[in-house]
């Protein structure tokens, strides 16, 4: 055994292991190496938002996410984990501690960083140990402490950006999916050395459908509720002006989809806006660019804001540059149920509904030579519903020779109660078995049988058929069902599997080739009887 990798700071260890084993017939050393990972510590643990900066004499937010050794999140804690922190690389200056609670490997972080006075303290910098003061209140270090074990987080340096916002959800969960209709309140904080209104909008895929601004240099907070225009996601955004510069900070909201049984769309199937997007910027750009935020507007605003609201979806208007005029556009063409309109811009197709039981959304974009491309905003669903049909509810597969039951159910959405002939068809690959007293049966064949019931109104039935296969694959499972004003049928493929099963048998012989003879050996293998 011997060590590969040894840490520094004696975290982890590696060890590799070899083993040899060595044949006393023909003297071959077979060996084997693997490796061992040795932990000093029980947990990881991770800042979520490593880049956000504390600002002086204000709350700090953050969450931090809690691991085993293994990666895997701490779950189902009852104990506390305490943040120590404190100025200074080493967080020795002003030291405080707050304590917090474990949900499903995440903890949340909110404390406040005073400056309450300027103490000094000495801080060891490597091998020296020197007399910090105030200047080193730029930094604020942070220990997790958990479960007897000290675990280090990264420093967290100011902001000292005299115009600068900052926003967070209040009582924010981390990841968090809001739903439509749920109220979400937004605070946020400033350092304007000039404070003007500040303004907050809603980015959703629809462009901005919240605009608003605050006045009041008291109201700290404001609320959003959430809406079918937020999904799946939407920027929130808050702006300000302070001297010459526009600071801004955002939040991206998740919002959990509408609940549909049934997604028969995949994905590359329709065209979306994103689609649009990345057609478009392969073929225009500007100022000698070949992409689309190439033609974004230059300013003298600070990187870091403008950044932020390109991301979001919006940009500022300032010191515009013109785009370049594009000579030249490859030759694309688009046909798919390609159809022409009339002088109006008008037109109609028909297409026939699949036969399932579903939602369906249908988009549709033109083009025309004075317009260009245009593309719907929104998709028109349709939901396909039927008032009388059956369903088969097959396993996965059965063996030759057994006796399943087959059920099949009988619904009906009609205001009446219906009574139904319920018929099952045989070519040949199974055969119908009968119980004793079985219900509802009114006819049977080697072909078809066929039971009677009555279904309730808005209510299905389930119906058996036992039968026995006789074929090895798939065979067909037809089924009628015929009432007095509805008709439905539907076959389905069912899996049969030969019986028995597989057995594995080995045969040894050992070959001695020491001498470089030639060595022939003949193995019997005895199969058993096909029947």
């Amino acid at each position: 055994m011997k060590i590969l990798v040894r840490h520094l700071d004696y975290v982890n260890e590696i060890f590799e292991f070899e083993a040899n084993v060595k044949d006393s017939l023909t003297g071959k050393v077979y060996n084997k190496t693997n490796n061992v990972h040795v932990y000093n510590d029980k947990y990881k643990i991770e800042l979520l938002k490593p880049d956000k900066r504390f600002r002086m004499n204000s709350n700090y937010t953050n969450f931090v996410k809690l691991l085993n050794i293994d990666g895997s999140p701490v779950v189902k804690s009852d104990k506390k984990l305490k943040i120590v922190y404190g100025f200074g690389y080493e967080g020795k200056g002003q030291q405080k501690s707050v304590e917090t609670n474990v949900v499903n490997g995440i903890a949340k972080l909110n404390f406040r960083i005073e400056d309450n006075g300027e103490l000094p303290f000495n801080e060891t910098v490597g091998n020296q140990t020197m007399l910090r003061n105030d200047y080193m209140k730029s930094v604020v270090s942070m220990d997790a402490h958990y479960d007897g074990e000290r675990l280090y987080l990264p420093v967290i340096d100011e902001d000292t950006n005299n115009c600068s916002l900052d926003l967070n959800i209040k009582d924010e969960e981390f990841e968090k999916a809001y739903n439509v209709g749920e109220e979400i309140e937004f605070e946020f904080s400033d350092q304007l050395k000039s404070r003007h209104a500040v303004v907050y909008n809603v980015v959703t895929r629809k462009g901005v459908i919240v605009a608003d601004q605050i006045n009041n240099p008291k109201i700290r907070s404001f609320k959003v509720k959430v809406t079918s225009e937020f999904y799946p996601k939407a920027n929130i955004v808050v702006h300000s002006f302070c001297g010459g510069t526009l600071p801004a900070e955002t939040i991206t909201v998740n919002v959990n989809s509408f609940d549909e049984r049934i997604s028969l769309l995949k994905t590359g199937n329709d065209i979306e806006s994103k689609d649009v997007k990345g057609a478009i910027e392969k073929q225009i750009g500007c100022n000698g660019n070949d992409y689309l935020s190439s033609c974004s507007p230059d300013s003298n605003y600070e990187r870091e804001s403008n950044e932020k609201l390109q991301d979001s979806g919006l940009i500022h208007f300032t010191n515009i540059r013109y785009p370049r005029m594009v000579m030249y556009y490859d030759s694309e063409v688009l046909r798919s149920g390609v159809i022409d309109t009339n002088n109006t811009g008008k037109s109609s197709i028909t297409r026939q509904i699949p036969d399932s039981i579903t939602s369906w959304f249908i988009t549709s974009f033109a083009i025309n030579k004075e317009d260009g491309f245009g593309l719907s905003d929104t998709k028109s669903k349709i939901k396909v519903f039927r008032p009388f049909f059956i369903r088969p509810s097959l396993p996965y597969s059965v063996i030759r020779g057994e006796t399943v039951a087959i059920p099949v159910t009988v619904y009906n959405y009609v205001n009446t109660p219906q009574t139904v002939e319920l018929q099952m068809e045989n070519n040949g690959e199974f055969e119908f078995v009968t119980a004793e007293a079985e219900e509802n049966e009114i006819a049977f064949s080697k072909d078809t049988k066929t039971k009677n019931v009555v279904v309730p109104a808005n209510d299905g039935l389930t119906v058996s058929f036992l039968v026995k296969p006789k074929k090895v694959g798939y065979i067909s499972i037809k089924v009628i069902a015929i009432s007095a004003s509805s008709t439905d049928g539907i076959i389905e493929k069912l899996l049969v599997k030969p019986e028995g099963d597989t057995v594995y048998k080995n045969k040894a012989k050992l070959l001695n080739l020491k001498s470089g003879e030639k060595v022939e050996e003949v193995i019997d293998i005895n199969l058993p009887e096909n029947k």
